[in-house]
């Protein structure tokens, strides 16, 4: 059996010690990499759990930055704070990990990543999605030759729960649907196809009456003749596939997180058994279903696309301790920054936003 190499492992500090700061401190225990040693949050309380996990609580975000023994922060505090304190952990020399949307702007994460580099310190933002297991088999499908060339890709994320609580109400913070979850869909599709974003489509909801958006319908065009369609819905009682891939030979469909997945592939183009169907008040042979003996349901194996311990916190020990280059890059944070704000513009202004992106 290979010995696993020793782990200098890396210690860190959460700044905001909420859910999500919880969430981090007990995958970075089972990562191996990671040794969280103190947290800092306005809450009192907060701070006070941090103590029941053996933390460091720290009285301030200046009292963390000062503590020699803390060489990298995880900041997972309300988006609109996330420069405030990644400015200060550059400035501090620690190494950061922000959590996703990194902030509310392009120029603002431009001065995050001016201030890590002109710093010396690594600088990365938790893009977690890419390693889901829906997600690779969606990829498996798209790379997979019997579908022929893929043209529309819908990425689907919907329940009927509403707006989440807290600050993810309030627009000032940097709240609503397309700022939550925009930011992993279109993360998850920039990354599976090889092409620029040359327009933007975007109308969001307001059912639920908050400043914010509680769901959107947005369109990616890409440069190579793709059309991405991102759903995000959070009223939606009988959600649609988590995955639909529409191929030139075939279609695609990853059902929900945890399915497996399956392509429908044609054998013959023509079906001469299509004798057409009543449809309403009229007759159409181009809606009715198709013969079974002209088409092939292939269902994904485990092998396929096997489900991926998430690399996240490993790439970023790798990272600092041997100076990989980051699995989450600036430019790809970037790019999806800069189509998330075309998104936004174009719900303001109703209209298709031309990029290059």
């Amino acid at each position: 059996m290979k010995r696993r190499e020793a782990v200098d492992k890396i210690k860190l500090a959460i700044i905001g010690y909420g859910g999500m700061g919880h969430w981090h401190r007990v995958r970075m225990a089972l990562s191996g990499y990671i040794d969280v040693v103190g947290a800092y949050d306005i809450d009192p309380e907060a701070r006070k759990r941090a103590t029941l996990w053996r933390l460091k609580a720290y009285e301030s975000a200046g009292e963390l930055m000062a503590d020699k023994e803390v060489e990298a922060v995880l900041i997972a505090t309300p988006n609109d704070s996330h420069e405030y304190y990644t400015l200060m952990a550059a400035a501090a020399k620690k190494h950061i990990i922000c959590e996703k949307p990194v902030t509310l702007g392009s120029e603002s994460l431009q001065r995050m990543i001016d201030a890590a580099n002109q710093n010396g310190v690594i600088f990365t933002v938790h893009q977690n999605r890419r390693w889901d297991g829906d997600y690779l088999k969606a990829k498996y499908i798209m790379n997979c030759p019997e579908m022929g060339k893929v043209y529309r890709i819908i990425s689907d994320v919907s329940s009927s729960h509403g707006l989440p609580g807290a600050w993810r109400k309030d627009k000032s913070k940097g709240g609503g649907m397309l700022w939550d979850w925009g930011v992993h869909l279109i993360d998850q599709l920039i990354n599976a196809i090889d092409s620029p974003v040359v327009a933007v489509s975007c109308r969001a909801d307001f059912v639920y009456g908050f400043d914010v958006d509680d769901g959107i319908d947005m369109f990616l065009d890409f440069a190579d003749g793709t059309e991405g369609h991102i759903v995000i819905n959070t009223n939606d009682f009988k959600p649609y596939p988590r995955w639909k891939i529409f191929g030139t030979n075939g279609t695609g469909i990853v059902k929900s997180w945890n399915s497996r997945g399956k392509m429908v592939i044609v054998r013959e183009r023509f079906d001469r058994k299509n004798k057409g169907i009543d449809a309403g008040n009229g007759f159409t042979k181009t809606m009715a279903d198709r013969s079974k003996s002209t088409i092939r349901t292939v269902r994904l194996k485990k092998k396929d696309a096997p489900p991926r311990k998430p690399a996240f916190y490993e790439g970023f020990y790798n990272t600092v301790r041997k100076g990989e280059p980051l699995l989450v890059s600036h430019e790809s944070v970037m790019r999806c920054m800069k189509i998330m704000e075309a998104g936004f513009k174009s719900i303001a202004e109703k209209n298709v936003i031309k990029t290059e992106i």
